[in-house]
């Protein structure tokens, strides 16, 4: 907040005199008072006038104006025979920004008057720090013509205010403040999860002259190793509807110290689900991957594409949800750890018909696993089934499940010192049936900077304005494990009845979450934003044009993403709740539903866990000779249904029983190993493998 300006306390009188004459501030306008003021943190303005000593007693009007060849923000027009009723006005206003200030006498009155404001102060006087970021070329921390500007560098304020705000697409960033009344502040150069770049100069420190002048400071990054380091990041909108016309926007960067040569971004999509309409780069079509040649990509170099699709027009995927992936090559590591034994683990599932959920745990590595790993089988929103494996290069191994329309998913531990931030994981829904709304419920695989994955469901209605998680969680408190890095996005709809011009999102981030680990990703319009006091997120579409939804539906969205690690080794039961204020234009924000987090661990699934948890039934006699026995732990009271399937998820018996005991006789089976599922009168499941030796 700022303190008390000049225009407080001061009597001032319209007559025949403005403020600004002979300054660029509104000055083609006599007889009225022009205020340039600059706007404080809160983006929350109000204004009072007293006026005195009118001439003809019908009293002042006030607005407060962007530029002042525009309709004004927000004003209060005053009225015939006012006097000396004071006059009020509130505005939504961007943070930071300089407005006009207008007074003037209602129907050509004269008054004196005085002015008390909050949220804005007078900047007849202020001064402008200049500044751009630089990537040096030879080493010397000398600016020089071969120097490359650094696009999108976060800058970091401290003192005036402090805030985190992102350097242009020239690297250039600019900062106004009050030239009187300010102690001075620093600027610093953060650079984020980037081992390859650092500051010529950690902090400079900006010390207010006085008067009205121009300060320019440049920073320079120089390079600590050689090595490219490509990354790219997807968005898309909040849920998908059949026969949907989807814009996706992929950006691709080279934050390295050298050119990626022949680089390429593979686009993956759900071939079956999505139809390609167009991109804003060629292409080669590869099934269901689309491959964008980029050629050289110099460091910092920020590239963007547009993919153009379309949902097909089936109502029977809704519920199901739809994945999408990036991959920016080349993504070799710049150093690898030489205690990595060289197996990379990687995993994949498919559906095997409507009968059985078929997992394979892969090291597609040159060398073989040094010791064994652990996986993990989720079943919806509980473990199914844990294990340890370990493979030579080239090997792999499978799991095989009965399905039942569950959502099912693998875990799998990366190799230690695996170069990069892999954690092996996959999902899969359909098989047999569908439970909807898991896939999302967990970490995707895409914490390695050059890979990410959007996973959206297809729905019928939805709130257009919300912010929403990945993961979501798990469970009505939506369980989360400790130390899993977010990533929010804030999704807005106009659903007005007119364009909107400006567009600002408001997100005050929970402490439980760690400022300093801010990374934007995508939007859907070009923005601007900043974080402001290490928790007040502000993001600014400034013009975006958005219409109305009755206007033109699919053009009325937009978005904006980003990811944020939470505080290290949170307690479990702690809560991430918070909400976004959406400001369209000048109104009142339109506040989302919390977006909601508990820090804690998944159940185990007693009815389907085998060892040492009892499962609902146990087996007596496996590997079996002649026959074996099912016998049931808890009430199993009919009619229940024991089904039979081989490795392949063909059905070879079936059998009903209404007893808590069921007897399988071998009755010629062939030596094997084989698949079996236990379904009750109540729909628990109960599966496993029988072995007949």
């Amino acid at each position: 907040m700022f303190g008390p300006t000049i225009l407080s306390n001061t009597i001032w009188n319209t007559a025949g005199y403005t403020a600004s004459e002979g300054t660029p501030f509104c000055s083609g306008i006599q007889n009225d008072l022009w205020f340039p003021v600059l706007s404080d943190s809160t983006g929350k303005v109000k204004v009072t006038i007293w006026p005195s000593d009118c001439a003809n007693e019908n009293g002042l009007q006030m607005a407060i104006y962007k530029n002042c060849n525009e309709d004004p923000i927000a004003c209060d027009g005053g009225f015939l025979g006012g006097g000396y009723t004071p006059i009020v006005m509130n505005a939504n206003v961007v943070p930071g920004q300089i407005y006009f200030l207008m007074v003037d006498g209602f129907l050509g009155d004269t008054c004196d008057f005085q002015i008390q404001m909050s949220g804005i102060m007078d900047v007849s006087n202020i001064s402008i720090v200049t500044g751009q970021v630089w990537g040096d070329s030879n080493f010397d921390c000398l600016l020089d013509s071969l120097d490359l500007p650094v696009p999108e560098a976060p800058i970091t304020v401290s003192g005036l205010y402090n805030a985190i705000v992102p350097a242009d697409s020239l690297g250039k960033f600019t900062f106004a403040f009050p030239a009187f009344g300010s102690q001075g502040f620093d600027l610093s150069l953060k650079i984020w999860d980037n081992y390859l770049w650092s500051s010529c100069s950690d902090t400079i420190h900006i010390v207010p002259s006085g008067g009205s002048d121009t300060t320019h400071v440049n920073f320079l990054l120089q390079q600590l190793d050689f090595c490219t380091e490509m990354r790219v990041d997807m968005g898309m909108q909040w849920f998908f509807r059949p026969c949907q016309f989807v814009n996706i926007p992929v950006k691709y960067s080279n934050r390295g110290t050298l050119p990626a040569e022949n680089a390429v971004v593979d686009v993956l999509f759900p071939a079956l689900q999505f139809s390609i309409h167009g991109a804003t780069m060629p292409f080669d079509s590869l099934g269901d991957t689309l491959r964008f040649y980029l050629d050289k990509i110099r460091p910092f170099e920020i590239g963007n594409i547009r993919i153009f699709g379309q949902i097909i027009c089936d109502g029977n995927l809704k519920g199901h949800t739809l994945c999408f992936s990036a991959h920016a090559y080349p993504d070799t590591a710049c150093h690898i750890n030489p205690n990595w034994s060289r197996a990379r683990v990687a995993v994949s599932a498919v559906c095997v018909g409507d009968t059985l959920v078929r997992f394979t745990i892969r090291n597609t590595g040159t060398g073989n696993m040094a010791d064994q790993r652990p996986y993990k089988v989720v079943r919806n929103d509980a473990i199914f089934e844990l294990g340890i494996f370990q493979l030579n290069a080239g090997q792999d191994t499978t799991l095989i499940f009965a399905a039942d329309g569950s959502t099912w998913r693998i875990e799998a531990e990366q190799e230690p010192f695996h170069p990069g931030m892999s954690n092996p994981s996959f999902s899969l829904e359909g098989c047999g049936g569908l439970t909807p709304g898991y896939i999302n419920a967990f970490p995707l695989d895409d914490a390695d900077l050059f890979r990410d994955i959007e996973c959206q469901q297809v729905g019928a209605s939805y709130d257009p304005n919300i912010k929403v998680a990945s993961p979501a969680g798990t469970g009505d408190n939506r369980v989360i494990q400790p130390n899993t890095p977010l990533e929010y996005t804030i999704h807005f709809q106009n659903t007005g009845t007119d364009t909107a011009f400006l567009v600002r999102l408001v997100d005050v981030l929970p402490y439980v979450l760690d400022p300093a680990t801010f990374r934007p990703g995508t939007s859907s319009h070009p923005c601007t934003w900043r974080l402001l006091s290490g928790d007040t997120l502000e993001i600014v579409f400034d013009p975006i044009v958005l219409p109305d939804s009755t206007t033109n539906e699919p053009a009325s969205h937009g978005w904006f993403e980003f990811s944020i690690a939470q505080r290290p080794n949170l307690p479990n039961g702690t809560i991430l709740r918070n909400s976004a204020a959406i400001y369209f234009d000048y109104n009142d924000p339109v506040i989302t539903e919390p977006a909601m987090h508990t820090i804690g661990q998944l159940t185990v699934h007693v009815d389907d866990m085998p060892g040492n948890i009892e499962p609902s039934w146990r087996v007596l006699g496996n590997p079996l000779q002649d026959r074996c026995v099912f016998e049931a732990t808890k009430d199993a009271s009919g009619p229940n249904r024991f089904e039979l399937f081989d490795l392949q998820g063909r059905l070879l018996r079936t059998e009903t029983f209404d007893a808590d005991q069921y007897i399988f006789h071998r009755q010629g089976q062939a030596p094997g190993v084989y698949l079996f599922r236990l379904i009750s009168a109540q729909k628990a499941s109960f599966s496993g493998k029988l072995v007949i030796p």
